[in-house]
C-alpha cells in the first residue's frame, strides 16, 4: 500500500486493485475519524460516501453498498479499511497534535526586524511603536504587556491581568498587543467552556499567548487555566468507545504548555483568587488628565495626518510580528542572582518573586540579538546554548517591578485602592462624618455600578464601615474606618545592589 498527501488536503491509499481517497474532517480528533471517502477500482468505477471510520455501523454500510460498484469482496474492503485506520492513527500520533507554524520572512523584512532588535534603545522604540498605534502615555504598562507577551517563549512565562473600570481602555491595550504578535503564536477567545482546554491538540498551546477578552468568559475554565499556568500542561482521562470492539475504554490526552495568558476585567466578583495570584496586575490610568490626552488623540486620528498614520500602522505591525518570530526560546542565565533581594515577609511573595525573575528574563530575551550566545554542557554531556542577564536588564526590570508588583501583592485590588483614596480625599476635614454613595458619585464621577462593586471590598476589609441604614427603602450611610495615613507601599526589591 502507498500513501500520498495531496494538495487539496486529501490522503490517497493505493492497494492492488483499489484506490481510496480520504478527506478528513479533523484528523486530530481522538474519538472520531469523520471523512468523505471514495473507493475507485482499476476500471474507474467509484463509490463515494460520507462516514465515520471509527463507527462499525458506518463501515458495514460502506462495504455493503460499494462491493458491487467497485467489483470487490466485502472481506477485501473491510481489510483495506482496517489498514487505512491504522495508517491514519500513525499519522496523527506522529504529528502529536503539533502544527508547522514556521513563517518564511522575506530577506528585506528579516533584515529590518534584526536591525530593530539590535538597536541600543530597543525598549523606548517599542514604546514609541505603541504611541504610533494611537496610545498616549502608559509607558510602563505598555512595556509590561509587551514583555508578558514575548515571555511565552520562556521556560516559565508570565501572565497579565489588565484591571480597570469600564471604558478606561484595557481592551484597547490588549488589542494593540495582539496586533504586534504573530497570528500563529496567539489565540484570542471571547469565551472558554469548562473543559475545552483539555481537548486541544497536544502541542497547540505550547509557547503560545492566550488572550481572553473578559474574565467573565473564562469563569468555568478557571481551574484548567490555573493548572495550565502552574504545571505548564493539562491531562485528562475519559471514556470512549473502541472503534473496533464497540466497548468503552479509557483514553488519556495531554495538552502541553507553557503559555502566557492575558485577561481583562472590570468586576472583582468574577475573579477566582487562586487564579488571580498567578498574574501580574496592571491598571489603566483613569485620571482626568489622561482622559483629556486620549480625547485629543481621538480627534487627531480623524485628521489627514491621523489617517496617513493609521495607514502606515500596518507596516509597524508587520515589523513587530517579524521581530517576535525572530525571538527564539533559549536558556537564560542570571549571573547576578545572588545579589538580588526581595521582600519575604508574606507567603504570597514566593509567587511574586517568580514574577520578578520572569520580568528580568523577559527583558533579556527581548535583547537576545544583542547578546553573545554561549554554550555549556549538562551532567550527561548534552550541550546547550544560553545568554546572560546584564545589569541594564535588571535596571529595566526593576522599574517595572516597582510599579506593577505592589499591585499584585496588595490586599485591595487597584480600582478599590483608587476608590478608597478618592473617598479619603473627599472626606478630608470631616473626621468620621458619614457620607452616602451619591456623595462618592458626585465627587469621583464614577458610576453607581463601579462604586457598589469596589465599595463592597472596602467594607469587607474594613477600610469603610456601614454607619446606618441599608434596609429596604432606606439610604445607607458609610464612614471611613481607615484613612491610609502612614500606609507606605511595600518595597519589594532592593534597587541599590547593582
Amino acid at each position: 500500500m502507498n500513501t500520498n498527501t495531496l494538495t487539496n488536503n486529501n490522503l490517497t491509499f493505493t492497494f492492488d486493485n483499489l484506490v481510496y481517497s480520504f478527506r478528513p474532517a479533523n484528523l486530530n480528533d481522538p474519538t472520531h475519524l469523520k471523512c468523505v471517502l471514495s473507493v475507485t477500482n482499476k476500471n474507474g468505477y467509484t463509490y463515494l460516501d460520507k462516514l465515520d471510520l471509527y463507527s462499525a455501523g458506518s463501515r458495514r454500510v460502506l462495504v455493503k453498498k460499494s462491493v458491487s460498484r467497485v467489483e470487490s469482496s466485502a472481506q477485501t474492503l473491510d481489510h483495506d479499511l482496517t489498514k487505512i485506520i491504522k495508517e491514519l492513527e500513525k499519522t496523527r500520533d506522529a504529528s502529536d497534535g503539533g502544527r508547522d507554524t514556521a513563517v518564511d520572512i522575506p530577506p528585506n523584512l528579516k533584515a529590518e526586524a534584526i536591525n530593530y532588535l539590535k538597536h541600543p534603545d530597543l525598549v523606548n522604540n517599542i514604546i514609541t511603536s505603541f504611541h504610533k498605534m494611537g496610545f498616549v502615555g502608559e509607558d510602563l504598562n505598555l512595556l509590561t504587556a509587551y514583555l508578558v507577551a514575548i515571555s511565552r517563549k520562556l521556560r516559565h512565562p508570565l501572565s497579565l491581568m489588565i484591571m480597570s473600570r469600564s471604558g478606561a481602555g484595557k481592551s484597547t491595550l490588549q488589542d494593540a498587543l495582539l496586533k504586534f504578535t504573530p497570528e500563529e503564536e496567539y489565540q484570542l477567545y471571547t469565551r472558554l467552556t469548562d473543559q475545552v482546554l483539555y481537548y486541544k491538540d497536544t502541542n497547540e498551546l505550547t509557547h503560545k499567548l492566550i488572550a481572553i477578552e473578559e474574565i467573565q468568559g473564562a469563569k468555568g475554565a478557571s481551574y484548567s487555566l490555573r493548572n495550565l499556568l502552574t504545571s505548564h500542561g493539562l491531562s485528562v482521562n475519559s471514556a470512549i468507545k473502541d472503534p473496533l470492539t464497540g466497548q468503552l475504554k479509557a483514553m488519556s490526552h495531554k495538552v502541553k504548555g507553557p503559555v502566557a495568558l492575558i485577561l481583562t476585567t472590570t468586576c472583582i466578583d468574577d475573579i477566582d483568587y487562586e487564579l488571580l495570584t498567578r498574574f501580574i496586575i496592571i491598571t489603566v490610568d483613569e485620571s482626568k488628565e489622561q482622559t483629556q490626552k486620549i480625547l485629543s488623540k481621538q480627534r487627531q486620528a480623524r485628521s489627514l495626518e491621523g489617517i496617513i498614520s493609521r495607514r502606515n500602522n500596518e507596516h509597524e505591525q508587520i515589523l513587530h510580528q517579524n521581530m517576535q518570530r525572530l525571538l527564539k526560546p533559549i536558556e537564560i542565565v542570571n549571573p547576578y542572582h545572588d545579589k538580588l533581594k526581595f521582600d519575604h515577609n508574606n507567603l504570597i511573595m514566593r509567587r511574586r518573586h517568580l514574577h520578578y525573575l520572569g520580568i528580568i528574563e523577559a527583558v533579556t530575551l527581548l535583547h537576545q540579538h544583542q547578546r553573545q550566545i554561549k554554550t555549556a554542557k549538562d551532567s550527561i554531556g548534552t550541550e546547550f546554548e544560553y545568554i546572560e542577564v546584564t545589569k541594564r536588564d535588571i535596571e529595566i526590570a526593576n522599574k517595572i517591578a516597582e510599579k506593577v508588583l505592589p499591585n499584585s501583592g496588595d490586599e485591595l485590588l487597584p480600582p478599590a485602592r483608587n476608590l478608597h483614596k478618592e473617598i479619603v480625599r473627599m472626606n478630608e476635614g470631616n473626621g468620621t462624618h458619614p457620607f452616602y454613595r451619591r456623595d462618592i458619585r458626585k465627587y469621583t464621577g464614577w458610576n453607581d455600578y463601579q462604586i457598589r462593586t469596589y465599595l463592597r471590598q472596602l467594607i469587607d476589609l474594613e477600610y469603610i464601615g456601614v454607619a446606618s441604614g441599608g434596609g429596604k427603602g432606606n439610604t445607607c450611610e458609610y464612614t471611613i474606618l481607615y484613612n491610609g495615613n502612614g500606609n507606605k507601599p511595600t518595597e519589594l526589591i532592593d534597587t541599590n545592589l547593582l
